[in-house]
């Protein structure tokens, strides 16, 4: 059962993009164009439409608030210095993306970061998980119906730093692999295998932490 719901959490693909409003890049062009002319109110606005994009982009990456808002700021700087390099015959998500990646990147080796502190998370989620449930056959429809966020940007933490932004930015942000390769400036069949092992790992983690919530359950639940 638990390779079900481990399964059901991957291949939901609606849920994985679930917030990812990707707006076309047409409804940006007026604004972009407004910004090259000098219109800081123009870029104001482009801003405050894409932050909480990348804001998170950037967390999913760094596993830090503090590194995450420290990307973003450094993300619409190298935005509004290269704007005008922009060709607007392209897309400009993938491009405001691949900024975003390259701030993360350098934050990550800069501060040789590769994800969260993950053993302490993962016992606060089997927590979680234990404190509302009343038994251990509710913990998979609990895992399944609260928890499946949780636990996919828990396992998301675990990936090698490749791995999880090509997953992110193809399962989450729902970029073609295609468009991934752009961003990364890497072959599409690079992203295709970053992308089919960090599901593959997620799908086992997800699959591990559920059932030694169950087990952890059990025991408790098991009289003395």
């Amino acid at each position: 059962m638990a390779g079900e719901v481990a399964n059901f959490i991957l291949m939901d693909q609606k849920f994985l993009r679930a917030g990812s409003t990707q707006a076309h890049d047409e409804v940006y062009l007026a604004l972009i164009q407004r910004s090259k002319a000098g219109d800081t109110d123009a870029f104001e606005r482009l801003m405050i439409a894409t932050q909480q994009r990348v804001a998170s982009i950037a967390y999913r990456l760094l596993g830090s608030r503090e590194d995450s808002q420290d990307a973003t700021q450094e993300v619409f700087l190298r935005v509004y210095k290269n704007l005008k390099r922009f060709d607007e015959s392209k897309a400009f998500h993938p491009w405001l993306y691949r900024i975003a990646v390259n701030v993360c990147r350098d934050i990550a080796k800069r501060e040789r970061k590769r994800g969260y502190q993950t053993i302490s998370l993962d016992e606060e989620l089997e927590n979680e998980l234990i404190e509302q449930s009343v038994g251990p056959q509710n913990v998979e429809e609990w895992a399944m119906a609260r928890q499946q966020k949780a636990l996919i940007e828990m396992a998301t933490a675990r990936l090698p730093y490749k791995e999880r932004t090509a997953f992110i930015l193809r399962d989450f942000e729902g970029l073609s692999t295609e468009e991934v390769a752009n961003v990364l400036g890497v072959r599409t069949a690079t992203v295709r295998v970053h992308v089919s092992s960090a599901r593959a790992r997620v799908r086992r983690y997800c699959e591990r932490l559920i059932s030694r919530t169950k087990e952890r359950l059990s025991n408790e639940l098991r009289p003395s």
